[in-house]
């Protein structure tokens, strides 16, 4: 009877228009909804108001390229600093040194900032820097003293000291087993570019050889350095890592935080 009521309800004409009622009920409580947010317009492209997630490249192709690119101001900054640092104590008796002293220091701190930069953009590892340098009154002897008594600038001088030595082993590792990998995988499409080799029977071939009667050249020999480049490929980012884990934990100490 409810049913038969409520359809003679919803066919009668003049239940329409402005003053017609709501949605029938039944005493039942309703509830609103909000309306769906909208898809996106385009693949990958996110709903506005949703923060874009950030995106960084594989933590392996991350990794090797940290560690060649930062061989460059490690050097850089190395020299800089230890060359300053040397002529500043060596002429710090006559107060001549004392501007070379805390010229070293501020580059070092901002040989710092880069390497920051670098980290967060490479290893996705964002570590607070030490912020600007500290300002004294008290004229140029001051704002001097200030930079030679501040220890984020001694920390960034000796991380560099420690980074001239763990960026060349960084840098050689990944060449290296980066090169042994590709290299291997690759054999087959460069062997035919090698010089031919004669053979202690007096037969000519065409790759790379190990004593002197052992090519490899076949199919069934190429393999071999195909698989030994695979897992190369396979081990080579777990040794970088364990590289990179150390000087994440050198800046984490060194150069990160705030001047004290």
């Amino acid at each position: 009877m409810v049913m038969t009521t409520a359809n003679a309800i919803r066919e009668d004409p003049t239940m329409d228009g402005p003053g017609a009622p709501g949605p029938l009920t039944f005493g039942l409580p309703t509830q609103r909804w909000a309306p769906l947010p909208e898809p996106p317009t385009q693949y990958g492209t996110p709903n506005p108001g949703v923060p874009a997630r950030r995106r960084t490249p594989a933590p392996a192709i991350g990794d090797a390229v940290y560690c060649v690119l930062s061989f460059v101001p490690a050097v850089v900054f190395f020299v800089l600093t230890v060359t300053l640092c040397s002529v500043g104590l060596g002429l710090s008796l006559i107060w001549v040194g004392v501007p070379v002293l805390a010229l070293a220091l501020l580059t070092a701190r901002l040989g710092a900032y880069l390497q920051l930069a670098m980290c967060a953009a490479l290893l996705d590892s964002p570590m607070p820097d030490p912020g600007p340098p500290p300002r004294r009154r008290g004229g140029p002897m001051g704002v001097l003293g200030a930079l030679i008594r501040d220890a984020a600038n001694w920390r960034a001088a000796a991380y560099w000291l420690l980074k001239i030595v763990l960026a060349p082993i960084q840098f050689g590792v990944v060449v290296g087993l980066y090169s042994f990998a590709f290299g291997g995988i690759s054999y087959p499409l460069w062997r035919g570019w090698l010089p031919p080799e004669l053979a202690a029977d007096g037969s000519w071939h065409r790759g790379a050889e190990f004593g002197r009667d052992y090519v490899i050249d076949s199919w069934p020999q190429m393999l071999i350095p195909t698989v030994a480049g695979l897992l190369m490929l396979a081990i080579a980012p777990a040794i970088v890592r364990v590289l990179v884990l150390i000087d994440r934990e050198m800046i984490r100490g060194l150069l990160a935080g705030s001047s004290r």
